[in-house]
């Protein structure tokens, strides 16, 4: 898929909300280059299975990082080995060699009060790179995208 074709998936997300669970609503911000800690590389969307969509943010501090954010709807008990498990099946991570940190998954709402696993995946640090594959996309074209939507709220 492009760029095109992922800004596409997020307005099939936004006008099928009953066919999907739900897609973390920062998906919709404007994202600034830099913070005062971090600096913001790019993001992603996709769909697990036939109907859970996934948004992750690739971003650096020291270490460059991504973070997807997974509905918990139906996968509440999930252990951070099955959450991995389940990205690693469907192609949207996997490893190379030994990775240095585990994956980290915390439990997140968005301001609609929707639960989201977020999980935290070691891309790469001064010593390394642990996972290889995958797509992200430029910040630039998101945010435009997400100007656009906001304008029309």
């Amino acid at each position: 898929m492009n760029v095109n074709d992922k800004l596409s998936l997020f307005d099939e997300l936004k006008l099928n909300k009953e066919k999907y669970l739900p897609v973390i609503n920062h998906a919709w911000k404007v994202f600034s280059q830099r913070n005062e800690e971090d600096l913001n590389i790019g993001w992603d969307v996709g769909i697990i299975g036939e109907n859970r969509p996934y948004f992750c943010e690739a971003w650096a501090s020291g270490f460059t990082v991504l973070t997807y954010y997974i509905s918990r709807v139906g996968i509440e008990g999930y252990s951070v080995e099955q959450i991995e498990n389940l990205l690693k099946e469907e192609k949207i991570v996997w490893y190379v060699g030994e990775r240095a940190y585990p994956t980290s998954v915390a439990i997140c709402k968005d301001d609609l009060g929707n639960e989201f696993f977020s999980v935290n995946i070691i891309v790469g640090d001064d010593c390394g790179v642990y996972i290889e594959g995958g797509v992200i996309y430029g910040i630039s074209k998101l945010n435009a995208y997400n100007c656009r939507y906001l304008e029309r709220q």
